[in-house]
């Protein structure tokens, strides 16, 4: 679509001594044709061909003469041997190129400022992510009775072990067998500080793959149960949430039970 513009003029612009002349000689319709000419300047970037003057009146429905008249006979436009145009009307055009280009510079000015301001925010949380990861470094290399979960009853000894624990292994054994649940994309400080408890509680002695064992044992308990499938509260957090959900899970407390379903089913929302 194309841009539309309104163009300023005076408001007694009537009384000018040409347009006088032309109000008489042409009448109030003089008026009119002038201030057509002067529209179609201004959409014309403010020159006209003097060959266009039988479209002019054409498209006005006046006398081609009438539209001549009004071109050269009032002084109100210049003209060579091919176009005419109005000086009044090209200052005008300049006065809205200038203030387009200050309105352009003004925008630019402004983009680039708020892509500074983001650029540094992005700076900032690149460096907080930094930041964040690692303390969750030294958290997974050095646990401290600080991280320590009230609601497990693992000796501190067992807490203090330094062992570097393989999350996406863990997060992968959940996947394979419990496909029907819903699945983590990936951990907050927050849950690898349970999981790691949990996995101490797991290991036996100094050897973590046993961790490892149980975990993928109680996932294959949870994929198999209907009770586990029936509703939502089972989730990976629930399986870390505490000492006690796991080790229902894995003394059987869910699974499959076609004499009596609800004998081992209890204490679910921990």
């Amino acid at each position: 679509m194309k841009d539309t513009f309104y163009f300023q003029h005076d408001f007694n612009a009537r009384n000018d001594p040409k347009l006088q002349n032309v109000l008489m000689e042409h009448g109030c319709a003089g008026i009119g044709v002038f201030w057509c000419i002067v529209e179609q300047l201004h959409e014309q970037d403010g020159i006209l061909p003097l060959a266009g003057i039988k479209g002019i009146a054409f498209a006005l429905h006046v006398d081609v003469k009438v539209v001549e008249s009004i071109i050269r006979d009032f002084d109100l436009f210049q003209a060579d041997d091919e176009n005419f145009w109005s000086e009044s009307v090209n200052k005008r055009l300049q006065k809205r190129v200038e203030i387009k280009d200050k309105r352009k510079k003004a925008a630019q000015h402004r983009w680039a400022e708020k892509c500074k301001c983001n650029a540094n925010a992005m700076h900032m949380q690149s460096k907080e992510k930094e930041r964040k990861e690692n303390i969750s470094s030294d958290e997974d290399n050095n646990i401290s009775s600080s991280n320590e979960d009230s609601s497990t009853s693992v000796d501190p000894a067992s807490q203090e072990k330094k062992i570097v624990i393989d999350y996406s292994r863990i997060m992968a054994l959940w996947k394979e067998n419990c496909p029907g649940f819903p699945q983590p994309r990936t951990l907050a400080d927050d849950d690898k500080a349970k999981v790691r408890q949990r996995f101490n509680e797991m290991s036996s002695g100094d050897d973590p793959e046993t961790a490892y064992q149980r975990i993928e044992a109680i996932f294959k308990k949870i994929g198999n149960s209907d009770f586990c499938k029936s509703g939502k509260w089972c989730s990976f957090r629930w399986v870390f949430k505490n000492a006690t959900n796991w080790r229902k899970v894995e003394d059987g407390n869910y699974d499959n039970n076609t004499a009596d379903s609800g004998d081992k089913v209890n204490d679910i929302w921990q």
